[in-house]
């Protein structure tokens, strides 16, 4: 189990901004998935989103919708926030696309120690 560099609060924050991004982005009766996932290694901890509530568009840079506050991208301030969070700890944030129209923002944060 890891020990975790971030505060209880912070990963708090992280989750629930991630979470409310794809509630956010969810479109219509269409079903939507989100699907939450970790794994540690030495030295850190990975996160990783999964959903299928919104489709980045084509031609756009995966990496943009991190920028964007643009709530049409299903972001907002809320990526910033766990933008924020998560490099003041020295850790990552990127969005990749995959299959069925899935979006996954892979989370990565240090840990002290691996019990």
């Amino acid at each position: 189990m890891p020990l975790m560099a971030v505060s209880p609060r912070e990963v708090e924050q992280i989750f629930y901004h991630l979470i409310q991004t794809a509630v956010d982005a969810a479109e219509g009766d269409a079903e939507h998935r989100l699907v939450i996932s970790s794994s540690a290694a030495e030295g850190h901890i990975d996160l990783l989103f999964s959903d299928t509530c919104r489709v980045v568009p084509p031609g756009q840079p995966l990496d943009s919708v991190l920028e964007s506050s643009d709530a049409s991208l299903g972001s907002g301030l809320g990526l910033a926030v766990v933008k924020n969070i998560i490099v003041g700890y020295g850790g990552q944030i990127t969005v990749d696309a995959g299959p069925q129209s899935a979006r996954t923002f892979r989370v990565r944060l240090p840990v002290k120690r691996i019990y």
